[in-house]
């Protein structure tokens, strides 16, 4: 009688690709295998989803992992080193933290479609893809190398931002704030967009603006008869913003323009004190704005 040996390979606690629910019954480490449903942190084949609102131990990914897919359907999902994933987190209840040494690895879909007050995602460190959001807030102070698309909820640009200069920057629905100054490859603003406008904007290609521009004046020194403030920089411009909602001001008038020069074009915010005209000398101010003021210069505005 002839004995055949079997050799099994490459055998795990599961063998195909599985569905694996965060409990995090004895810590926050992702790895460990008894946080997970199946007793065994998920692989590489393998759907990780989170689950985890009230919990004690929300997950922690503080070593690199791979995964098919990472789905935060409620609680925090904290990454502190390298994801390789796409990660969902279109639930009203998931959250999202990466921090300044972490990384994702695949594209972000965050926020839920139906629920403009969702989640809360705050990104440090490194996002190697794509973002597309849909609500909530998203609060960007690291790297994007992909583009962003915004569809709802708000995405403020924080200090140490930085969305690469050839991604685009699309914002259909929802609020773009610019909370720290800026550049990007290129910009659409559609009908139903705001922009908060607080630094100054750099548009390497075409900007195509349309929707609110929201700008406070409060801080804003008028003390001149007509000062410009100029609010978004751009290879070219197309069109302008469907409205104007300004605060913080009194005794002004307001107006917008863009100039173009030879190589790039502007944006500008004109304020004129109600009984002047404004002359072709103007005060140009460059953003950042609000308090933060560094430059101010006298120059011809651009015709």
């Amino acid at each position: 009688m002839r004995v055949v040996a079997l050799a099994l390979t490459g055998l795990s606690s599961h063998a195909s690709a599985a569905v694996v629910f965060w409990d995090g019954e004895f810590n926050a480490d992702w790895t460990l295998g008894t946080n997970w449903s199946l007793n065994a942190a998920p692989g590489a084949a393998d759907t990780a989803v989170i689950l985890s609102a009230g919990f004690v131990n929300q997950p922690v990914v503080d070593r690199n992992v791979t995964v098919a897919r990472t789905d935060v359907v409620s609680g925090t999902l904290r990454v502190a080193a390298e994801l390789t994933s796409p990660v969902d987190v279109s639930q009203r209840l998931g959250n999202l933290v990466v921090d300044a040494l972490g990384g994702i690895t695949g594209d972000v879909n965050f926020g839920d479609i139906f629920a403009a007050d969702g989640g809360i995602a705050t990104n440090n460190g490194t996002i190697t893809g794509n973002v597309t959001m849909w609500g909530g807030t998203f609060n960007n102070a690291g790297v994007i190398t992909g583009n962003t698309t915004i569809n709802g909820g708000t995405f403020n640009l924080l200090d140490g931002s930085n969305l690469r200069n050839s991604s685009s920057l699309s914002v259909f629905s929802g609020a773009l704030r610019l909370g720290t100054p800026e550049t990007i490859g290129s910009l659409s603003l559609a009908s139903d967009s705001e922009l908060i406008a607080e630094r100054l904007l750099s548009v390497q290609g075409i900007a195509s603006l349309g929707g609110t521009l929201r700008f406070d004046a409060t801080g804003l020194a008028l003390g001149g008869d007509f000062i410009e403030a100029e609010i978004l920089r751009a290879g070219s411009i197309v069109s302008g913003f469907s409205a104007l909602d300004i605060s913080g001001l009194s005794g002004y008038t307001v107006s917008s323009r863009i100039a173009q020069g030879d190589r790039s074009a502007s944006y500008l915010l004109g304020f004129s004190r109600a009984t002047q005209v404004p002359e072709p000398s103007s005060l140009v101010l460059m953003l950042p704005l609000l308090g933060l003021l560094t430059a101010v210069s006298r120059r011809r505005a651009i015709r």
